[in-house]
């Protein structure tokens, strides 16, 4: 069970690491990305401090979602 548990998180740092290492998006650069990114997990802070528990699950959806969109969009960009 450990060893598909790290094959997991592997993978996931795997696919993560296309979100945030090409520019490929038209709309918003990646540095644009980096500062949601490092404003979102500023916020996860703040929040968990408040123990505030829906905050902190909504956010988390929304930064679930951006992940997923960039991750997706970098696999379907036909330049990188």
């Amino acid at each position: 069970m450990y060893d598909v548990c790290v094959g997991l998180y592997n993978q996931g740092l795997r696919l993560s690491r296309l979100g945030v290492t090409y520019d490929f998006d038209h709309e918003a650069t990646l540095a644009d990305h980096l500062s949601i990114i490092i404003e979102q997990h500023r916020m996860f802070t703040i929040l968990i401090e408040r123990h505030d528990v829906k905050a902190v699950e909504a956010l988390a959806r929304e930064h679930a979602e951006l992940a997923r969109r960039r991750i997706v969009g970098a696999l379907s960009d036909k330049t990188t």
